[in-house]
């Protein structure tokens, strides 16, 4: 456990993620999977791309489906995690919610392995992969937008765009962003998502994608602030 132990290690100063050498050729699947568990989601994603497909696949699947996850491999590892890097207080959570870590970890990963390891998934077990799909679909950060920026966002994108991008998020969000338009366009859009009835994740996530990017720019632009977390 050395390797993986100096990968986490509090005392790597400065060493951004993307720079290590991350050579996990020796560690099992199982044991990968308990420590993502516990990891900040953009370590997570980096060293799962780093993994082979067959092996990305199958560390993403085990993770979901560990049901009481194996705490002496992340135990033995506590005192050398990186504070910077942890997701959860170990101690105080011994029951991750395992399909919401891997979602987030699959929207932090590049789109293309996203997609081959979900499409993988979905030939052995469609109800995983859906349950994945739906927790991808994150929009919560605009919550933290005032209703001036949540208008310039939403002059950026036509409507089918957030049709398609509010269908499974969250009531509270739905009514933030309909509030920001004209009552002709959240009439549009209400109808709309409610005549769709169940619409493919995949392309609920591709729309979430595109108000993610529009955050982005805008972002760089210095027309709206956004706290990234």
């Amino acid at each position: 456990m050395d390797r993986l132990i100096y990968l986490l290690d509090t005392r790597v100063a400065d060493l951004r993620v993307e720079e290590q050498n991350t050579d996990l050729s020796g560690y099992s699947d199982s044991a990968l999977a308990n420590v993502f568990l516990y990891l900040s989601t953009e370590q997570a994603a980096y060293m799962l791309s780093e993994l082979p497909e067959m092996r990305r696949i199958n560390v993403l699947r085990l993770l979901v489906v560990l049901k009481a996850p194996d705490l002496r491999v992340v135990y033995d590892l506590r005192d050398k995690l990186n504070a910077a890097y942890l997701s959860e207080d170990v101690s105080a959570k011994s029951r991750p919610d395992s399909l919401k870590i891997a979602a987030d970890i699959l929207s932090k990963t590049d789109r293309f392995i996203s997609k081959s390891i979900l499409d993988a998934i979905k030939e052995d077990d469609y109800t995983m992969s859906r349950e994945i799909e739906k927790r991808m679909v994150n929009l919560d950060m605009l919550l933290t937008l005032n209703d001036m920026a949540i208008q310039r966002v939403c002059r950026e994108l036509k409507t089918d765009v957030w049709v398609m991008a509010l269908k499974y998020a969250s009531d509270e969000i739905v009514d933030k962003i309909l509030r920001n338009v004209s009552s002709r366009v959240a009439l549009t859009i209400r109808e709309d998502m409610d005549s769709l009835g169940d619409v493919d994740v995949g392309a609920c996530i591709e729309a979430q994608r595109k108000v993610y990017e529009v955050l982005q720019r805008l972002h760089e632009w210095g027309e709206i602030i956004v706290p990234w977390k």
